[in-house]
């Protein structure tokens, strides 16, 4: 398989996982950081929906841009979406 194949279905993967938990995803379709990263992510967010289904439910992850360049993550109250910055996420390692 090539390297965007295995990206694709890793994306698919943790889409997935997420909407199996009530959690959506925006914006990680372009996303090439590596596979540890993805699953880790993955898991903490299922623990986190089993343990507090009521303040997991409505909750989004995005891979979104920040102007402020030393922001890795930050959470919108307003739209329940925690954000992950595209600048500190962009290296591929696949």
């Amino acid at each position: 398989r090539t390297a965007a194949s295995r990206q694709i279905k890793l994306i698919n993967k943790f889409t997935e996982e997420m909407a199996s938990n009530g959690i959506a995803v925006k914006g990680f379709e372009t996303y090439i950081g590596d596979a540890d990263t993805l699953y880790h992510m993955g898991y903490a967010y299922s623990r986190m929906a089993k343990l507090y289904p009521e303040e997991a439910k409505g909750l989004t992850i995005a891979y979104s841009y920040t102007k402020d360049d030393d922001v890795y993550v930050w959470f919108d109250y307003q739209t329940k979406t925690i954000h992950f910055s595209k600048t500190k996420f962009k290296k591929s390692y696949y």
